[in-house]
């Protein structure tokens, strides 16, 4: 058997027009409805949200990785400068 999935957008401000995909392929069907609809209004489909959230995890980690890396060696350097001048001092 053939399983076929299809979809229909319609256009929210017109009172007709409508467009209607059928495909085998489920995630084209959802890829281009999100698309479509993204287009159409400038407002992402609320019900793919969660594929693009779930696509910007790894580069907010490695942002996120990136930032702590930078704190530690900023800390690490003013405590390095710190305990230079603490020992200039004792030294006199």
């Amino acid at each position: 058997t053939v399983r076929l999935t299809s979809t229909s957008f319609l256009r929210p401000m017109a009172l007709r027009a409508s467009t209607r995909l059928v495909t085998r392929s489920p995630a084209l069907v959802s890829t281009i409805g999100y698309e479509w609809t993204h287009w159409q209004t400038d407002v992402p489909d609320f019900l793919m949200l969660d594929r693009a959230a779930s696509s910007a995890i790894t580069p907010l980690l490695l942002g996120l990785l990136c930032i702590a890396a930078m704190c530690v060696l900023f800390l690490a350097r003013q405590r390095r400068e710190h305990d230079d001048q603490l020992n200039s001092l004792l030294d006199q």
